[in-house]
């Protein structure tokens, strides 16, 4: 399938659906010391590695490498999500789109890891992050102390974006 949407009251997924792997980065049934990360693999492709879209809608939780290695994966949706877990799509090397929507209130590490072509998150409705320049950062409520404006106020860096290019540092 080209295009899978996981549909609102599914809320959970399983285990290496997509990606084939364990919250571990470790192949489904195999023992971390038995065999490298899939990564180590060359041979390795994921279940879900034909699959260009993905829309989640009510998934409570996506787990760490819920997506990772999808070669072909474009585009993602996420919302409905409260919590991104590490790596979740990492190794997408085609992602150019990812949109993550207002109920996700974490991000766990590099969630976008390895994902060349992907230069920016959209954050739509979301006052938890943002990013800029390539950035993702977590963000809280606060004034802008020269124009008493509300504004957004970056306090942490979840990722830094590897298809940003060479650009170096933010505004």
């Amino acid at each position: 399938a080209e295009n899978i949407v996981v549909p609102n009251g599914v809320n959970s997924i399983q285990l290496g659906l997509f990606s084939g792997l364990n919250t571990g980065g470790f192949l489904v049934g195999v023992t971390p010391d038995t065999l490298p990360t899939a990564s180590g693999n060359v041979a390795y492709k994921a279940p879900g590695a034909d699959v260009k879209t993905i829309t989640v809608q009510s998934v409570a939780e996506i787990e760490p490498f819920t997506f990772a290695r999808m070669a072909e994966l474009t585009t993602a949706y996420i919302n409905g999500a409260t919590t991104i877990g590490n790596y979740a799509f990492d190794e997408c090397q085609n992602l150019t789109s990812a949109e993550i929507g207002p109920a996700t209130t974490t991000l766990g590490l590099r969630p976008f890891s390895g994902c060349d072509k992907l230069t920016e998150v959209n954050f739509p409705g979301n006052d938890l992050f943002v990013a800029e320049d390539g950035i993702i950062y977590g963000v809280e409520a606060g004034t802008d102390a020269e124009s008493g404006e509300a504004t957004k106020i970056k306090r942490k860096i979840i990722e830094c974006l590897e298809g940003r290019g060479s650009t170096v540092g933010s505004r």
